[in-house]
């Protein structure tokens, strides 16, 4: 446990998360703080990332059924993607959620150095419920709402 604490040394489950500041595709500037009224995922990507273009399509699959009740949050960790490519990514692709530009600070807090790094987090205090990096199925993404909606 120690070598994975010195090996990631972000924030953890049970730790509240760290505030940010993002702007939107829709050119918006949105904190941690908005979100407060319903749980929220935070989802760290980018548009060339495989991993990241299969966990999309499959969230796709069941976030219908929880939007409005929880907060989905795409931030794109590479700083050379402009609003514009995400934008015609997420438009292309027909995602929901909300996507916006990353920057060094919320990539530096939230230790997102790679993509596919997802935090759940409670409403109104925004505690860390689960953290992971990794392929999501249409099953995980399930699972991590249903999680944060019990």
């Amino acid at each position: 446990e120690e070598l994975l604490a010195r090996l990631d040394p972000g924030p953890k489950p049970g730790e509240k998360a760290p505030d940010f500041q993002v702007t939107t595709t829709d050119n918006k500037i949105v904190k941690l703080n908005d979100f407060k009224d319903k749980p929220t995922v935070l989802y760290f990507w980018a548009t060339w990332c495989g991993t990241c273009r299969e966990s999309l399509k499959e969230l796709k699959k069941v976030y219908p059924d929880y939007e409005g009740k929880v907060n989905f949050i795409a931030i794109d960790v590479d700083t050379e993607e402009t609003l514009d490519i995400i934008s015609e990514f997420k438009n292309s692709q027909q995602l929901p959620g909300i996507f916006a530009a990353g920057n060094e600070k919320v990539i530096i807090d939230y230790y997102a150095l790679t993509t596919s790094t997802k935090y759940a987090l409670s409403k109104d205090d925004a505690i860390i419920v689960e953290k992971g990096a990794s392929t999501y199925s249409a099953d995980d993404w399930k699972k991590t709402f249903d999680n944060l909606l019990a």
